[in-house]
C-alpha cells in the first residue's frame, strides 16, 4: 500500500485526482497512510496535507504521532494542528493560557468558570440535566468570548495579515489567543487533522 500511494504522490504524470485503495483489515491502513503524508510534507516543494474523515475516531492522530517518533522528529506540535471544536479548543487550553489580567472581561470569566465546573472531579457524577445545562452554557460562553477576542484584534492590533500574526505571535500582550484557538494560524502547519463537518 505504501508503494502504490507513494506511486500516485511522487506521479510526474498525474498532477490530480483520486486515489482509491481498499486493502484487508488490518493490513495497515492508517499507519502507511501516515508514513505516506509524513514523507511527503518533508520532500521539496511539499504542500500542506488535510487529512479528514466523517468519524472523528477515524483520524490516524496516535499513527501521526507515530511517524514523528519513527523519525526522531520533535516538532509534531508545531507541524501538525488536530483542529476540535472551538468549545474544545476553549476547554483544553484556556486554563492554561497566561491570559494577562486586562483582559479578564465579564466574556473570559464566565467561559472560565463554566470551563472549570466541567472539568471538575465532581462534575461526571452530577444529573445528566444538569451537565447539559453547563455544556449549553459553555458553548454560549466560548462564543461571546471569541467575539470579544475578535473585537480586541480589530481595535488593538494594526497592520497587516503578517504583521498581525508577528504580534500574536511575539507580543506577551497576545501570544495567549493563539494558545487558547491555534487555528489562527492553520496556514503554517504541513498537516491538518479534522473532520468533515470541519472542512465544509
Amino acid at each position: 500500500m505504501l508503494t502504490s500511494t507513494n506511486n500516485f504522490i511522487y506521479s510526474k504524470t498525474i498532477s490530480n485526482g483520486l486515489l482509491l485503495e481498499d486493502p484487508n483489515t488490518g493490513s495497515g491502513k492508517s499507519y502507511y497512510s501516515c508514513q505516506a503524508i509524513y514523507d511527503y510534507v518533508h520532500s521539496p516543494d511539499a504542500k500542506q496535507v488535510y487529512f479528514t474523515t466523517s468519524l472523528l475516531k477515524n483520524l490516524c492522530i496516535p499513527e501521526m504521532k507515530e511517524a514523528y517518533k519513527k523519525h526522531k522528529n520533535p516538532n509534531y506540535d508545531r507541524e501538525v494542528l488536530e483542529i476540535k471544536s472551538n468549545v474544545n479548543f476553549a476547554k483544553d487550553n484556556l486554563p492554561e493560557a497566561k491570559v494577562p489580567v486586562e483582559f479578564h472581561s465579564s466574556e473570559y470569566k464566565t467561559l472560565k468558570r463554566l470551563i472549570d465546573i466541567s472539568k471538575s472531579e465532581s462534575f461526571t457524577s452530577t444529573p445528566s440535566l444538569y451537565q447539559e445545562d453547563i455544556e449549553k452554557q459553555l458553548v454560549a460562553a466560548e462564543y461571546a468570548f471569541r467575539k470579544y477576542l475578535r473585537k480586541i484584534i480589530a481595535d488593538k492590533i494594526k497592520g497587516t495579515r503578517d504583521e498581525k500574526k508577528t504580534i500574536l505571535k511575539c507580543d506577551k500582550n497576545y501570544r495567549w489567543i493563539p494558545q487558547i484557538y491555534p487555528t489562527v494560524f492553520t496556514d503554517e502547519y504541513k498537516i491538518i487533522f479534522l473532520s468533515i463537518n470541519k472542512l465544509l
